[in-house]
Parts: C-alpha cells; sequence; structure tokens
C-alpha cells in the first residue's frame, strides 16, 4: 500500500501528478516505458522533427521501436533529443529524473523517532511527503 500524502509545498504538482496516476493505474494503461508509472502519452523514439533529417545527418538509429508508451513527465523531459538507442533514451529519461527532482534525492533520511518528535501539522506533512515521494522517485530510477 503506497502511503498517504498531501499536495503541499515545492512537490505539490507532482503530487497530483502522481496521485491521478495512481487512479489510472486500474484502468489498463501500459507502463511508461522510462519510469514505471502510467503512461498518458506515446513516444516517438526518433522524434517526428528530426524523421526528415536522419539522411542529411548521416544517422542510422538501431532502434527496436519507432514508439513506446511513455508518461508526460519523461516524454517531456526527453524532448526532440535524438538518442542512437532505447537504453541511451532510457538512460537520458532517467538524467532528467535525477536533475529535476537533486533536492529531493538528496534529502536526509529520517527516523521514526524524529518523525514523532515533530508536532502535528504542515512540517510533519510536508516531511511524510517528501519522503513517499522520494521512495516513489527511486522506484522510477530503478524501472
Amino acid at each position: 500500500m503506497r502511503p498517504d500524502i498531501t499536495a503541499t509545498g515545492p512537490f505539490r504538482y507532482w503530487v497530483r501528478d502522481w496521485q491521478r496516476r495512481l487512479r489510472w493505474q486500474g484502468e489498463g494503461l501500459e507502463p511508461c516505458y522510462y519510469c514505471g508509472l502510467p503512461a498518458d502519452t506515446i513516444d516517438h523514439v526518433v522524434p517526428q522533427t528530426l524523421l526528415d533529417r536522419l539522411p542529411e545527418l548521416h544517422c542510422s538509429p538501431t532502434l527496436e521501436a519507432d514508439t513506446v508508451p511513455a508518461c508526460r513527465e519523461c516524454n517531456t523531459g526527453l524532448g526532440p533529443r535524438f538518442y542512437n538507442s532505447l537504453a541511451e533514451r532510457k538512460e537520458a529519461a532517467h538524467d532528467y529524473l535525477r536533475r529535476r527532482y537533486r533536492k529531493l534525492i538528496e534529502m536526509p533520511d529520517w527516523s521514526d523517532a524524529e518523525l514523532a518528535d515533530l508536532a502535528d501539522g504542515h512540517l510533519k506533512n510536508y516531511v511524510r511527503a517528501s519522503i513517499a515521494l522520494r521512495a516513489e522517485l527511486l522506484r522510477r530510477l530503478r524501472w
């Protein structure tokens, strides 16, 4: 069971998106090829803006697929950049997530005793939400 998180602080937009995706998991969506979240877009592995230019760029991609299911965050983060393989593209998506959530990844660990010492309120909810988001982000990076 996933922890209950509140949509506060600097991660509130990602929290809302994450909660929406969790609701979609029961709707049979495929997982994102890059991170495992439910995919709500299709990623063109060779960006459509580059299809006409490949011969002049002397590129011959060794790709297994033309399109893959992707979540909006990974698809947007990859943008119209070209990679020679899906593995390179997946690593680029992971690099994007690491850069975007660097502060969340570097957040110190909190023990149960330290959490218990916090008074009930906004700060305690924020720390718990951050811990849950970091756990989910690390799961996405292991995908």
